[in-house]
């Protein structure tokens, strides 16, 4: 236990106002019992049963699945086919209700060969070209030169000086008259990028990362090449927080799960997994205490 935090705790138990573990988690306080169990000595075991009831009460639970040749077929036509045939496509879903008191997050990576989601990936592997941004230049109009060359002999004087050069020379920018040029890039926008990647758009807006607060769920699309030989390994962090007052507390717990090679994947998931998330706790994952 951090020495200020003791100390505070041993006033507060002189008074014999200091609440146990078990009740402060039968009083879901969660941010309370978050934070003694963060205090507590190790040898207590308090920060594993904090965990643990935190787990049974939020039930932080994530789902694997791969996408099927009919579905990707059925989203974007022959290149959701050439897309199967060349890459596993993997949706991973966390899920957490939301506790009071404190603040839970998870987050969960596939590692080994993983590719994310995003729209230039979709574009290259569908065979499709993006359009490129394009430079616009913007630069005072000739309202606008003529009148800061009515305003002032400096503005008349640099507007004969743009009229003799015919405008190779800017003389009302150089001298302040008007705002100078200025380049900007733009990227193309929603409808050209769709005119010109169809499959790649269509195959983004399913895949990309969706979040639904009301559910506690995150979604995010990966990639996994089928040429690839090596073994892949899910890992989920967990993590609990609480602050307030100056007071910051945490737990968490690291889960590492092997999903062996991308060939035969998507049976091994729906074994796993079948159609519902599954408790982290219930994943038969290796885990490991995280540290804040």
């Amino acid at each position: 236990m951090r020495p200020a935090r003791r100390f505070l705790w041993a006033l507060a138990g002189l008074g014999g106002c200091v609440p146990s573990l078990p009740a402060l988690l039968a009083e879901h306080q969660h941010g309370e019992a978050l934070c003694a169990a963060t205090d507590a000595d190790a040898a207590t075991g308090d920060d594993e049963r904090a965990l643990a009831a935190f787990a049974r009460e939020f039930m932080p639970a994530a789902h694997l699945r791969a996408l099927t040749r009919d579905e990707l077929r059925a989203a974007v036509g022959d290149p959701g086919e050439r897309l199967y045939e060349s890459h596993e496509v993997l949706l991973v879903t966390t899920w957490l209700r939301r506790p009071m008191g404190m603040h839970g997050a998870l987050d969960a990576r596939v590692d080994g060969t993983a590719i994310t989601v995003d729209l230039a990936t979709l574009a290259r592997l569908t065979g499709e070209v993006l359009p490129s941004p394009r430079t616009v230049t913007t630069s005072a109009g000739l309202s606008a030169r003529l009148e800061a060359a009515r305003r002032s002999p400096g503005g008349l004087a640099a507007g004969i000086g743009e009229v003799l050069t015919l405008g190779t020379i800017p003389f009302m920018e150089i001298f302040g008259q008007v705002p100078p040029a200025r380049s900007t890039v733009e990227p193309p926008d929603e409808a050209e990028v769709r005119a010109a990647a169809p499959a790649a758009s269509a195959l983004f807006a399913a895949l990309r990362a969706r979040t639904d607060p009301t559910r506690g769920a995150y979604r995010e699309a990966v990639l996994l090449p089928r040429s690839a030989t090596a073994a892949l390994t899910l890992r989920v962090s967990l993590r609990w927080t609480a602050h307030g007052d100056g007071v910051f507390c945490a737990l968490g717990m690291d889960y590492a799960l092997p999903l062996g090679p991308v060939t035969g994947l998507g049976e091994r998931l729906r074994a796993r997994f079948g159609a519902a998330v599954v408790p982290l706790d219930a994943l038969g994952a290796t885990r490991t205490r995280r540290h804040p």
